[in-house]
């Protein structure tokens, strides 16, 4: 990707919205993909998801920076929820956290 001119960006610098959408338009387009992949080949998507590893997400240095962002994010979108859900549909919501 480098090569193409890309580069990492802060991983503790957030994204601004217009970049939020594009980077949620892309992985939906990788979701699909898969998705078909996994269908018309699935030898091929099983031996291509074995070789694939993380590499942005290291948990075992940042694990606990990680984690707080991801239940800080968690909260934030709770407290919109409970102004739109009704209380049995939070209660769902909530038991699946």
């Amino acid at each position: 990707m480098e090569q193409s001119g890309y580069v990492m960006l802060n991983k503790r610098q957030p994204l601004d919205m217009p970049h939020v959408y594009m980077v949620l338009k892309e992985l939906g387009r990788f979701h699909a993909l898969s998705f078909a992949f996994k269908d018309q080949d699935p030898q091929k998507f099983i031996a291509l998801k074995s070789s694939i590893a993380e590499t942005v997400f290291n948990l075992s240095s940042e694990a606990e920076y990680f984690i707080q962002i991801i239940t800080n994010a968690w909260n934030a979108a709770l407290k919109i929820a409970r102004k739109s859900f009704e209380r049995e549909e939070m209660d769902k919501i909530e038991e699946f956290l």
